[in-house]
């Protein structure tokens, strides 16, 4: 007899990741339209915490978005006193960094979005959803560095 096969198994990643996305996005939209944000900011927001200074381009490139879409989700966030960035002339790159306001913004965003995870995912074990998020982070550390320019 053959090995038995769970529901999904056979289906490709891309195609399970989107399902999930596909699931996953509106709840968190919900949670966060309460706080006045969107995923777009959170994510920048992270990003910031993570590496501070970083410019609109740079958050851009590491979101693989366009310098255009990641500059409005700093002005948003500037508006909500999340971000600040120093006022320059044209041309120069503005490093952006969370204010005390934005760190407090992301605690509160974190939380809102675990919420959601944890009300759809509340048929997965903690010790499943553990190794499915360092499973997903290896692939993504994988992703990057296969797509990381080889040394000359």
């Amino acid at each position: 007899m053959g090995e038995v096969k769970e529901a999904g198994e056979e289906l490709p990643l891309g195609y399970l990741l989107h399902r999930l996305v596909s699931v996953l996005r509106p709840h968190v939209t919900a949670e966060l339209r309460g706080l006045g944000i969107g995923l777009p900011e959170v994510v920048c927001m992270r990003l910031l915490a993570m590496n501070p200074g970083q410019s609109s381009a740079e958050l851009a490139r590491n979101t693989k978005v366009s310098a255009q879409a990641m500059n409005q989700v700093l002005n948003r966030l500037e508006d909500v006193g999340a971000v600040t960035r120093p006022h320059g002339s044209a041309g120069r790159t503005l490093p952006a960094r969370l204010t005390p306001e934005g760190r407090k913004l992301l605690k509160r965003a974190q939380a809102a979005t675990l919420l959601a995870d944890d009300q759809l995912l509340n048929s997965v074990s903690t010790a499943e959803l553990r190794h499915l998020k360092r499973i997903l982070y290896k692939a993504g550390d994988c992703a990057n560095d296969a797509a990381a320019p080889s040394p000359r």
